[in-house]
């Protein structure tokens, strides 16, 4: 009779080789599966876990990067660096040290820098001649969360993500939080309380002035406002036009007069 095993067909996630076929980089999985397994350093074991990650997992680590967490330690000048991955050039680093680095790649400047600073750019290979159970070494590693693709990661426009932008023009990335009030309608509104309100006290003075985003809050408020600021535009216009009439007929009487020589 079976045992009945939960989650029994879940495999292990983690990798037991790697997925290049790059032969040089078989050889050092080989060469440090053999020492992770004949000696006691978990160093090699770390080791050969990195050769079996992928590209993203081996971020690249520049040279004044290696110079600062280094210089962190005593006597990092006599100490060997290693990074499983590859060592960059940084042009506003001016002057490095001397020092000794093992890495499974090396750009051209960045080699070249180390030589010309007395130092050694060595291989991992090297590295396991030199240092078998990794005594007197310094293990590095680059920023896996540097890449540019991380910032768009994340839910909801409260982790701070980067928005895939298609252009930024006048109807892109302008929702709410990024764009600047309209001040043009709050200064409405402002206008239609101060003069619908018949006793505008201080205070409601005081609160249009300073606060820009002032709303009428509630519908039946926002009725009663539309409503007075007609009938109050109404009888405007109606002492207006009166007072037309009441100019056009005095001009008349004034006219007729004048004819009939009175």
């Amino acid at each position: 009779m079976g045992i009945d095993i939960k989650k029994h067909h879940v495999k292990k996630g983690n990798r037991t080789a790697p997925k290049s076929e790059d032969p040089y980089l078989l050889l050092l999985v080989k060469l440090y599966r053999f020492l992770a397994r004949r000696t006691d350093s978990s160093f090699n074991k770390v080791i050969l876990r990195r050769l079996f990650q992928s590209k993203i997992n081996r971020p690249p680590l520049s040279l004044s990067r290696i110079t600062k967490e280094a210089s962190a330690s005593p006597d990092f000048e006599n100490k060997i660096i290693v990074q499983v991955g590859t060592v960059t050039d940084d042009i506003r680093f001016i002057t490095i040290p001397k020092l000794t680095i093992a890495a499974l790649r090396f750009t051209r400047s960045a080699k070249e820098r180390i030589v010309a600073a007395g130092g050694e750019a060595l291989t991992l290979d090297q590295l396991a001649l030199r240092a078998p159970t990794g005594s007197n070494t310094i293990l590095l590693r680059g920023k896996r969360t540097a890449r540019e693709a991380v910032k768009h990661f994340g839910m909801g426009p409260h982790k701070h993500r980067k928005p895939y932008t298609i252009s930024k023009g006048r109807k892109f990335e302008r929702g709410r939080g990024r764009r600047k009030v309209c001040v043009s309608c709050s200064t409405f509104f402002r206008v239609i309380h101060l003069v619908a309100s018949p006793v505008a006290s201080k205070s409601n003075c005081l609160r249009a002035k300073s606060e820009v985003n002032w709303r009428p809050s509630g519908r039946r408020f926002g009725y009663m406002l539309c409503v007075l600021t007609m009938i109050r535009m109404s009888i405007c216009y109606i002492h207006f036009y009166a007072n037309y009439m009441c100019e056009g007929f005095k001009d008349r009487v004034i006219r007729k007069s004048d004819k009939c020589g009175i």
